[in-house]
């Protein structure tokens, strides 16, 4: 499955997650490294036919309580 076509199957929870984490890691990222390792326009375009989903972007961090399909995950009490 195509990123784009795994966005779009998102349901209003999971874009959320998704939108959220793709902001945090774009400010996380442009403090850390100055935008070095944010797409740019090309490489957003790209990156949405390609099938390879993770990217910094979409990074999530093992203690967040989503995986990276954007799902809550089952956490500890």
């Amino acid at each position: 499955m195509k990123n784009r076509d795994f966005i779009r199957s998102l349901d209003d929870d999971r874009m959320a997650r998704f939108l959220y984490t793709w902001s945090i890691n774009c400010v996380t990222s442009f403090l850390q490294h100055g935008g070095l390792y944010l797409m740019n326009a090309k490489e957003m375009r790209e990156w949405l036919d390609s099938t390879e989903f993770v990217c910094e972007e979409t990074r999530v961090a093992e203690d967040f309580v989503f995986d990276q399909n954007f799902n809550l995950r089952e956490c500890d009490s």
